[in-house]
């Protein structure tokens, strides 16, 4: 258990792509989420802003609870390790737990075995926070750069985005020549926008609140814009 929760978390913050691990708890997440409000909502609704933030905690959550299972398992098989000894499966997960988020509220000492599950068990956590934090800070960073692409296309081509619109606003300001400008900027746009929602498809899910325009509108304006 323990090891197929670390490889599902690996497999999914750390390699790019779409998760290939067994577990992929947060693949499920979002299609469990989305089955959910696909028959709570009626048909054709949009999104919930709150909905890829959620699944997004709710995964790192999840991870933890299964590490916490898995190691409380290891803990029963080792309760004559302990003094005192561990006597049901609950007080080896709170042992478990214990030392998953390494605050020592277990009064049990471990001995012999047990004492390397404990200090796996905080290792492991210390590994998956701190790349749950990596993680956070690699959405917000990408959601920024792509909704600033998005920004800089509405102001000039309107909200929904639309080419014919930034045609003529370019034409009546006379700017006709910084439209060249405008495709090399927005091919670079697009280029980041592939690579990061390729290497990290969760950010797909993540709305752009500055705009009511989302980011397959603005791409659809800008290949009308080339074309």
């Amino acid at each position: 258990m323990v090891w197929f929760t670390l490889r599902d978390v690996f497999d999914t913050v750390v390699v790019p792509g779409e998760s290939r691990a067994s577990l992929r708890l947060a693949s499920r997440m979002v299609f469990a989420g989305l089955f959910g409000l696909r028959h709570a909502r009626r048909r054709g609704a949009a999104i919930p802003a709150a909905f890829a933030p959620f699944v997004l905690v709710a995964s790192f959550t999840g991870w933890m609870l299964l590490l916490m299972f898995g190691f409380g398992l290891m803990v029963a098989a080792l309760s004559g390790w302990y003094r005192p000894a561990v006597p049901t499966f609950s007080q080896s997960v709170f042992v478990a737990g214990s030392s998953l988020v390494t605050v020592g509220l277990s009064e049990t000492d471990a001995t012999g075995p047990a004492r390397w599950v404990n200090i796996a068990a905080g290792f492991c956590d210390l590994s998956v926070m701190t790349m749950a934090v990596t993680y956070l800070l690699q959405v917000q960073t990408s959601i920024g750069r792509r909704d600033s692409g998005i920004l800089k296309i509405t102001t000039a081509s309107g909200d929904p985005p639309s080419a014919v619109a930034l045609l003529e606003r370019y034409a009546s300001l006379g700017c006709k020549d910084e439209l060249e400008q405008v495709l090399v900027k927005g091919r670079d746009w697009c280029a980041e926008v592939l690579q990061s929602h390729a290497s990290h498809p969760f950010l797909i899910y993540f709305r752009s609140l500055e705009t009511g325009a989302g980011w397959p509108a603005t791409l659809a304006a800008l290949l009308d814009l080339a074309a």
